[in-house]
């Protein structure tokens, strides 16, 4: 997962009042439930590959830039140019 997300509240609850399942509460078994667990699991693997993506990117593209403002002189070595 990206470092800048917080998917969860570090306490959804309010303090003094604890989950059900803290409990011993548990919700009835939801079988129906678990193929949009996968989809949500699924989902988040891409995201994560996407933003992977997107940094290696923004990496390349730097770097891109980077060498376009450089100009080769015919003395010693390359001149940076601001534009």
């Amino acid at each position: 997962m990206h470092p800048h997300w917080r998917p969860y509240p570090a306490n959804a609850y309010p303090s003094g009042y604890d989950h059900p399942t803290e409990l011993g509460h548990r919700a009835p078994s939801a079988p129906d439930m678990q193929p949009l667990v996968h989809m949500f699991a699924s989902l988040e693997s891409r995201l994560d590959q996407i933003i992977r993506l997107m940094e290696e990117n923004n990496q390349l593209l730097r770097s891109i830039e980077q060498q376009q403002n450089r100009v080769v002189t015919s003395g010693s070595g390359s001149v940076i140019v601001r534009m």
